[in-house]
Parts: C-alpha cells; sequence; structure tokens
C-alpha cells in the first residue's frame, strides 16, 4: 500500500483530535450508553431471528428445517454469540448498534473527506438522531447491519472497487432490499465515467453472492428457494397495507426539507454537466458526494414504492443518504455568514429528536408481565412439551423457558399464509396439537371482546373446542394490540 493510498483511505491524525471528532465520540457514546440502559424484551421480529440463531446452535439448520426468508449472515453471527456467551439480549443487540455507530462514521469522515470540513459531525449526528434510527435500534432487525455494509461500500466505491464489492456482497448477505441504492451509486459511477471500477466492483460483489446461492441451493434446494427468492416475489402479489410513507415524513421532515433543498441546488449547479454531457468527475467533490446521495436516494424510493408492504425500519435505508446531502446544505451551500448556525441548529435537533424519543418511542412494544408469562408457560408444560404462536412473541418465550417451538414453525408472519406457504389447516393443526398456544391480541376491556388475533389465520372456532383461554396479559405499550394471549392446549 503506498503512502497516498494511506492518506485516502486512514484518517489523519488531526482529523482525530479535532473538537469535531471529539464530539462525535461523545455523541456516539451518549447514543451506545442510552440504547444499553433501553435494552428490554420486547413483542418484535427480531425474537425471531434469535430463535432461528439458537436452533442453528443446537445443530438445526434453517431451510432444512425450518423456514427462514433471509440469507443467513444474521443469525449464524447470532449463533456464534450464543455458544460464546449463553443467551443475553445485551450482547445480541449489541451488533447492530455497534453497526449504527459505524454508520454515523463512516459518514463523518466520507463528507469530511468530499464534501465539507465541518459537515461530517452534521451528517453523523443527523444519522443518529434521526426518528427512525432512534426507533428502529430498540430491536435487531438486520437493517442496521446491512445498512452498515451499504455506507461502506459507498465510502470505497471511488477508493476501492474491489473492496467496495465485497463489502456490498456481505451487506447483501444480510438483507437483500439495500441493493437498489447500491445500484443508483454505481451508476453515478458510470456518469463519472468510471465503468472499469464498477465493473470489478460488480465482479466483486457479483460472484461471491452467486457463489453463496448456488451452495445454498446445491445443499437445500427449494426449501432455500422458495423462502429467500419465490417468497419475496410471492409477496408482491399481496394486497398493499397501511402506507408508512407519510409516518416517516411527519417524523423526519426536516431531514426531507434540507434534503430536498440540497437536491436542487445541486441540479442548478450541475446543469451544465446534464446538458453537455461531460465527465461529472469534473464537478466539485462536494457537489459529486451529493449527486452520488441523490442517485441512491431515488433509487431506494423507487424500489420502496413497489413494494406491497413496506416497514417503517426499511427506510434506515434512506436515513444516510437523506443525512448527507442535509450536511452538505448545511455546510456548503448555506451563506458563508449563516454556517456558523449549521451545528447549534443540529443539536438542538438531535436533543429534540432525543427528548421525544425518550419520552415515547423507547417503551414501544416493551413487554409487560414477562415474569408472569415466563412462569405460567413453565407451569403449563412440565414435560417440555412444545409452544406454538406469534412469531413476535413466541420465540422469545420459548428461549426464556427453554421449550420448543412446535414443527419448528417459528415465523408465523401473516405474509407465509396469504403467499400460500402455510397455510389455515396447517397452522390450526400445529397450534392445537401444542401444549400452548399465544397471540397477540387487542381487547376491549370495556367489555371483554376480543377485536383481532396474531395469526389471525388459525381456525378460532377449532381453537375454542380444543383449547381453553389460560389468561391474557395486558400489554399498555402495543401498537396494533394490547394483549397477549395463551391458550392452554394440553389434551
Amino acid at each position: 500500500m503506498t503512502n497516498l493510498r494511506r492518506k485516502h483511505f486512514f484518517p489523519s491524525f488531526k482529523l482525530l483530535v479535532r473538537k469535531e471528532s471529539l464530539l462525535f465520540l461523545l455523541c456516539a457514546a451518549a447514543f451506545l450508553l442510552g440504547k444499553y440502559f433501553n435494552i428490554s424484551p420486547r413483542v418484535s421480529d427480531e425474537n425471531l431471528y434469535f430463535y432461528g440463531a439458537h436452533l442453528i446452535h443446537l445443530g438445526i439448520l434453517p431451510y432444512r428445517d425450518f423456514f427462514f426468508q433471509h440469507l443467513p449472515t444474521q443469525i449464524v453471527i447470532f449463533a456464534w454469540l450464543i455458544r460464546w456467551f449463553g443467551f443475553h439480549l445485551q450482547i445480541l443487540k449489541s451488533v447492530h448498534l455497534i453497526s449504527s455507530i459505524g454508520t454515523a462514521f463512516i459518514l463523518f469522515q466520507l463528507v469530511n473527506q468530499r464534501g465539507s470540513r465541518n459537515g461530517g459531525i452534521l451528517a453523523a449526528l443527523l444519522f443518529l438522531s434521526s426518528y427512525v434510527v432512534l426507533g428502529t435500534t430498540d430491536y435487531a432487525l438486520g437493517v442496521h447491519e446491512a445498512t452498515f455494509f451499504l455506507i461502506f461500500f459507498w465510502y470505497l466505491t471511488s477508493r476501492r472497487p474491489v473492496a467496495a464489492g465485497l463489502a456490498l456482497f456481505f451487506g447483501l448477505s444480510y438483507r437483500l432490499y439495500i441493493l437498489p441504492a447500491a445500484l443508483g451509486i454505481m451508476l453515478f459511477e458510470l456518469m463519472k465515467k468510471r465503468g472499469r471500477a464498477v465493473l470489478r466492483c460488480l465482479l466483486a460483489f457479483g460472484l461471491p453472492f452467486l457463489v453463496l446461492n448456488l451452495v445454498l441451493y446445491s445443499a437445500f434446494g427449494d426449501h432455500f428457494l422458495t423462502p429467500v427468492w419465490r417468497y419475496h416475489l410471492l409477496k408482491l402479489s399481496v394486497e398493499s397495507m397501511q402506507d408508512e410513507f407519510p409516518l416517516f415524513i411527519r417524523n423526519d421532515v426536516l431531514l426531507m426539507l434540507f434534503s430536498t433543498g440540497t437536491i436542487w441546488i445541486l441540479f442548478q449547479k450541475s446543469r451544465n454537466a446534464l446538458k453537455s454531457r461531460f465527465d461529472f468527475g469534473r464537478l466539485p467533490s462536494a457537489s459529486q458526494l451529493g449527486l452520488s446521495a441523490t442517485a441512491a436516494l431515488a433509487a431506494q424510493v423507487v424500489f420502496l414504492l413497489i413494494l406491497s408492504r413496506v416497514f417503517q425500519y426499511y427506510f434506515v435505508t434512506l436515513i444516510p443518504f437523506l443525512s448527507v446531502l442535509t450536511a452538505i446544505g448545511l455546510s456548503s451551500f448555506l451563506p458563508v455568514v449563516s454556517r456558523k448556525y449549521a451545528l447549534p441548529l443540529v443539536l438542538v435537533l438531535v436533543l429534540f429528536n432525543g427528548y421525544f424519543y425518550a419520552a415515547d418511542i423507547a417503551q414501544m412494544s416493551k413487554v409487560d408481565q414477562i415474569d408472569a408469562l415466563v412462569s405460567d408457560i413453565d407451569s403449563l408444560t412440565p414435560n417440555h412439551e412444545t409452544i406454538f404462536g406469534s412469531y413476535v412473541i413466541t420465540p422469545l418465550l420459548a428461549l426464556l423457558t427453554n421449550r420448543e417451538i412446535s414443527d419448528y414453525e417459528v415465523d408465523t408472519n401473516f405474509q407465509r399464509n396469504l403467499t400460500g406457504l402455510f397455510t389455515t389447516q396447517d397452522a390450526t393443526r400445529i397450534a392445537t396439537g401444542s401444549a400452548v398456544f399465544i397471540q397477540k391480541s387487542s381487547i376491549d376491556y370495556e367489555t371483554g371482546e376480543i377485536m383481532s388475533l396474531e395469526p389471525f389465520y388459525v381456525d378460532r372456532r377449532t381453537v375454542l373446542k380444543s383449547c381453553r383461554l389460560y389468561r391474557d396479559y395486558r400489554q399498555d405499550r402495543g401498537l396494533t394490540y394490547n394483549a397477549l394471549i395463551v391458550w392452554d392446549c394440553r389434551k
């Protein structure tokens, strides 16, 4: 490695001791400390991934033995952590928290080196304090690790195309939905007339990604192909659910507004390049970075609009690019006399978002009465009979009670039923054949009426004939539910 490459790849000593770097370290430590204090059992998809890792630790394999809709990197890493340390939420949730800090640090470096000297801290703080990142980092959903590798790919694209491709490969092995943003970045690199570098990058991620899929297909056949690929195509035909975009826009509206203004200025500054088709590589580095972020953002937004169901955590993939665009606008495009107010403005936003997160969002989906749930399931299954139920809570209870989930049917997501991959008949048979059946529910506590149940596709009349309602456990912090229900189905 030449000295020139070292200069570009590693931060200089002066950069590390600058006041912005110290501020970044302080804010990153505050973010991490606050998150650790907030770790608790939650009603969430994360429990499926924890239990899948537990099964791998026992030698029970995804695809062959249980349905798993992603490539296996996340649960394999969790399985290693469980093997070394046992099942501890604090350790398992450290993975995505450290990844989020890593993403913020790369944004800090990226904007400092290619945007403006004071813009990096703005991008990092905007990312860590966005409502989407603050809210979703309470859950181990895989998106934060995937986003880290996406942004690492972005950082390396103009420096080391092969290393960038490998970073993208690791990101895709976590979650496939980061690919549109990566393609947007590569498209802009082509507009800079860097076709050879883009080709090297494509080969560096495409070949190992193809090999990984071929190895898994040869080992598991359709049991791999259906959940990881066919299932996601089938979900496109599922009727569209609640539109999550308005909530996302409302919560992070300032990022949207500043980013939109920056994009407009970028296109104004780049009109000559667009008209004459000259090399975009001749533009100032801040403009290049902003246009690259715009291309990634546009590609990812189009992709999310195509999906039939968009969850709030999908928007994590947009926040780095919105943060960079906002940072460029505040540090490069504001009038010079106004730029000194950029950091105080962002710090006020950090405190504002942090306060409302701590007062409201931080409490969402925490499991009330967890000790009572564990104790009751222990008493209902004295001979270690199996349990079954909603995928957002049953895997957690299985881990805490050392119980097995019936037929390893961990993923009871309603989309499996709507796509025909998990029928009502099979689900009902497994539910009534288990010792305990657990559902998420919405109950009118004034009338005692059960308004909704999840999984909803289990035949309720059959359950009423075969099981007795043992108890409901009120949950005051749920979003679309306010109770968990345990059915005693022992014969």
